[in-house]
Formats: C-alpha cells, structure tokens, sequence
C-alpha cells in the first residue's frame, strides 16, 4: 500500500498526524521508519505545528503539602489547551510518571520548554523529556550546588539544544549535541539575576534583573550576554513583581505592583531589542498574569493567574475576565509544551502509573546512587592530603569534594 502513493503525498499525509500514531506508523515498514525519524520530517512536522493550538498542551507541575500528596507530586500533568471556558474529558490527557532520582521529597521544577522538549531538574538532577514520545534523558549533572538559575533552548544555526546553568558569577552551557557541560566561564559585570529560570524568545534566553531596570539575555548560539532596559512604570523599583512571556509573537514583561491590590500591566516590544518601542497594552486585575496562549477565538488568551491560582480567559476586545475550571487543584507551574518527534539520544521509556514491583525497583535504584554518590565523596575526601597548619584547600579540590 505504501508503495501505490507518491512520495510527497504519504509525506503530507504524516505530516497531519498525532505523534503517537507516528511512533505506531514506523512499523509499517522500513522506508517509513526512516521516512518518520529523519531530520526533514521532524523539522517540518514542528514548522507545521507552530502556532496551532491543537498540537499544543499545558503541563501542570503538582505542589504537594505532605505525604498524602506524595504520589500526586511524583509526576506532570499534560491537558491539552481549552477551546472553551474548561477542560473537556478529552483535553485531561495523561500523567507522565517521574523516574529515580526525581522521586522522594517530591520537589521538582520545569527549567524549560522548546520544540516540545521540556527540561526538568531537583536539587541534584536535571534531565529532558520529551512529552509526546515519552522519552527522557538524564543530563550529568556538574555538582555545583550553589548554581542558582537555569536556563534551556535551542540553537537553530548548529541544531543543538542548550542548558545554561549559572552560580554566582560564573556560568556553564551544557551541549546535547555533545552530551557534555563546556568550562566555567565569568558571568561579566552584569547586575544579579531576579528569576530563577531563563525565558526563551528569539534565539535568546532572558532574565529580568534583580532591580528590575534590566533584562538580561544570552545568545545560545554565540554563547553569549547581553541587556536591554525594561519600560518605566513608575512606582518604587522594589514594589514590582516582574514575569517575561511572548504576546501575538512579540516579547512581553507583565508588572504586578505589590500588593496584590494592585493591578498587573502587560507591555511588548514590537520590535525585538529596540527598547523605544515599548508599548503597554491593557492592565489584568490580578498579580503576575503569564500569557500562555491564543484559543480558537484569537481575541481571547489563556492566561496563568498569580502564584499558581489557576486559569483564565482574557478577551482583548470585550475587556472581560473569564475563570477556567483546572482539573489539577494544587500545582506549582504551568508550562506550555507542543507535540514534537525531537529525539533524545541514549533515552528511556518514561512509563505509566508504577505497579508495586517497579516502585520496590526503583526505591533500590534511588538507594543505589544515594550510596554511589556517598561513597564518591568518601574518595575525594580520602585523597586529599593533610594540609600544614592554617593552609587553605584549593578551590579545585573543595569542587571536587563538592561534587561528590
């Protein structure tokens, strides 16, 4: 059958399918397994989904608050977006169980989302997942526990996804391509970073700074910083809450004054890095609003509302708040994610709910590099030698034991 149709047409036909249909569809035969996995297809099948809800989804990160809720908080939720003012049973999705070591106290944050890969990480791991596959891969991770932001995206020019984790004023870039972190490099005289994790926009990820007048950004293809002034607001500097999102495809910083009395102003910049063309669109009655996306009716948008308070529709024209019933009742971030064949190499299965068997496997498993990573430090510690009377140790070796 697959050799009775043109190629382009079996191409075009592919192309409008759902991600799990293609991962079944690679068994028909060997010329559409290539066909599916070549980097042509993957590209065009991203390019075709861009802007089209219907291949897009949310993933909720659960927040628990004791033991009851630990289960709950050992995985993401994946909706896909509302076309109406809720969830539909069908948008509800599925549950992707967290592999060791994310499991344990819990804890666990998206550093990122692009081209429908998501970066996650915990207090000593980091690693990518690909939603739509199900696939997932630990990234080594550089041991410096003193590392405060991250940051991940994707450099067009090499094709080759990015990790930029900071500490203090120093920096390093982690390459998938090469599956290995670069050398330490000094940050520059740049002011501190405000927010924890890096927004990406235009080839570049942002920070905003921690006075607020700045936004700072990283090249990931040269590797390298830059910044640009955010608009006056008025108001003292320190009563701004400031969050970073794109609106109709611009960049866009939403203000919330504190308290939360107050209202949030939403601003873009209509032309990327020319900071006169700041421009403020309309006020949201409610503190650090995140746009997330269009729905079918382009005037209204999915907003994000306050520290993880829920959902909402604003309409553009009607000036009108609408609240959105969420299926998951208490999460800690809401990032937007896309359908996507993006491979991830050296990758595993991430599985469904746990059965009583695997949970026992990986609590060994958890335990496993618990004592690994002790006995590691036990190593480092033995071989640093005693040091004279009111000597210091190397800051290499400190790293070294550090990393242990």
């Amino acid at each position: 059958m697959a050799n009775l149709l043109p190629f382009d047409i079996i191409f075009d036909i592919l192309q409008g399918l759902p991600v799990k249909s293609l991962i079944r569809f690679k068994c028909v035969c060997k010329s559409w397994y290539d066909l599916i996995g070549s980097s042509d297809f993957i590209k065009s099948y991203h390019n075709r989904s861009l802007g089209t809800n219907s291949n897009s989804f949310l993933i909720f990160t659960p927040k628990h608050s004791g033991k009851s809720d630990l289960e709950l908080a050992q995985c993401l939720w994946i909706c896909r977006i509302p076309g109406r003012h809720q969830f539909s049973e069908d948008s509800l999705g599925t549950k992707l169980y967290l592999p060791p070591p994310f499991l344990g106290d819990g804890f666990f944050e998206v550093v990122g989302s692009c081209n429908g890969l998501i970066c996650i990480r915990n207090s000593f791991c980091l690693a990518l997942i690909n939603p739509s596959t199900r696939m997932f891969k630990f990234v080594p991770y550089f041991g410096r526990r003193s590392t405060q932001w991250y940051g991940f995206g994707y450099d067009s020019r090499s094709d080759d996804y990015k990790i930029v984790a900071i500490a203090g004023c120093g920096f390093v870039v982690y390459s998938l391509g090469t599956g290995l972190w670069g050398g330490p490099r000094c940050l520059g005289k740049f002011p501190s970073i405000d927010e924890a994790n890096g927004f990406l926009f235009n080839g570049r990820l942002h920070w905003t700074s921690a006075c607020r007048r700045l936004l700072l950004t990283f090249d990931i293809h040269y590797e390298e910083w830059s910044g640009f002034s955010l608009p006056n607001c008025g108001h003292g500097d320190d009563l701004w809450w400031v969050d970073l999102g794109i609106f109709d495809g611009c960049l866009c910083v939403i203000f919330s004054i504190i308290p939360s009395s107050y209202p949030s102003h939403v601003w873009v910049m209509k032309e990327y890095g020319v900071k006169e063309t700041w421009t403020k669109l309309f006020s949201l009655p409610f503190v650090k609003a995140m746009p997330l996306a269009n729905t079918k009716k382009r005037c209204e948008v999915l907003f994000s509302r306050g520290f993880a308070q829920g959902l909402v529709l604003w309409n553009t024209e009607e000036k009108t708040l609408t609240e959105i019933e969420v299926p998951i009742v208490h999460f800690s971030q809401v990032t937007v994610c896309g359908d996507s064949l993006v491979p991830l190499a050296h990758s595993r299965l991430l599985q469904g709910k746990e059965t009583k068997k695997e949970k026992k496997h990986h609590k060994e498993e958890e335990n496993q590099m618990k004592q690994d990573r002790s006995k590691k430090k036990q190593r480092y510690m033995t071989s640093v030698t005693k040091l004279p009377e009111g000597a210091t140790p190397s800051e290499k070796t400190l790293n070294l034991i550090h990393e242990g």
